[in-house]
């Protein structure tokens, strides 16, 4: 995990961005191999708040990453496919966007971008 070296503000839910964080590191978590790194960034902007999550898991092709968004779409035996659907509308509902780039056997990149609230100290 790599944070900013000063506090930022950013104005949201708490439990919802929460959610839809949780949602998405476990996607990385469930992608990768064991001892395989997972790694979550933040980095301040002049107007963003930038969360990057980085996997070195097996990586989607083109097809799984056109259905990613779509409500109970899923590649994994278990689970609902509601996780990263449900994550990219509270992240947009928050002003955010979220992206996602993955290649074969190399990985996934999920990029939120969210409105920042700068601090005066």
């Amino acid at each position: 995990v790599r944070l900013p070296d000063k506090p930022v503000i950013c104005s949201a839910d708490y439990f919802q961005l929460e959610r839809a964080l949780v949602n998405l590191i476990d996607n990385a978590l469930d992608a990768s191999a064991p001892g395989m790194l997972v790694t979550i960034s933040c980095a301040a902007h002049d107007e963003t708040l930038e969360i990057t999550i980085n996997d070195q898991g097996s990586g989607m092709d083109a097809d799984t990453l056109e259905h990613l968004f779509t409500l109970t779409f899923t590649t994994k035996n278990e689970g609902t496919g509601f996780g990263v659907p449900i994550a990219k509308k509270i992240i947009e509902a928050h002003g955010g966007t979220l992206q996602v780039s993955s290649r074969l056997q190399q990985g996934t990149c999920v990029l939120i971008f969210m409105p920042l609230r700068r601090t005066t100290d």
